[in-house]
């Protein structure tokens, strides 16, 4: 019987990852637009708000101040992110099991903050943490699966080992 080329259950419960992390992002920045208009909720006093910011640029509003070609420039690196991250999951070798977590988070957050950028022009932000009176750029959902996802993909290199290379 011929193989499939579809991708199997293994493999499909990295992208439902994938799609719980969009779903999730998406829902938190509907929310955090409705409820945050011009206001701050403080989670945790001098540690944690919910304080609602429009990110026109990169991460930590890198190129934020340009005129408006970095849009479609982030959108096609996530775009063309997410493709390689998916050849990468289903083409995953069978010892690496954390390794497509990772990718899939990232995948997650590339095309969590991409919706945005293609729906309003800018990422929707509102996660605020301080620690003391140092205050952390304020981020998403989506920035923290790929956060997360990246974290993933480094500890995979330390433990992850191919044994059927016997150099």
């Amino acid at each position: 019987m011929p193989k499939s080329s579809l991708p199997t259950k293994k493999v499909m419960i990295f992208f439902v990852l994938a799609i719980i992390g969009i779903v999730v992002d998406q829902l938190t920045k509907l929310w955090a637009t409705a409820a945050l208009n011009n206001s701050v909720i403080t989670v945790i006093p001098d540690f944690l708000e919910w304080r609602l910011a429009y990110n026109y640029g990169a991460a930590f509003s890198f190129l934020s101040d340009h005129s408006g070609w970095q849009r479609w420039f982030f959108i096609a690196i996530a775009i063309i992110a997410a493709i390689v991250l998916s050849v990468l999951i289903i083409r995953r070798k069978a010892h690496e099991r954390i390794l497509p977590y990772g990718f899939a988070l990232i995948m997650a957050g590339a095309i969590g903050n991409v919706i945005d950028r293609i729906w309003h022009g800018f990422v929707i932000d509102f996660i605020s943490v301080q620690f003391g009176s140092y205050y952390f750029p304020i981020f998403n959902v989506a920035d923290i699966c790929v956060s997360v996802g990246a974290g993933l993909v480094i500890l995979s290199s330390f433990i992850e080992r191919d044994d059927s290379r016997n150099e």
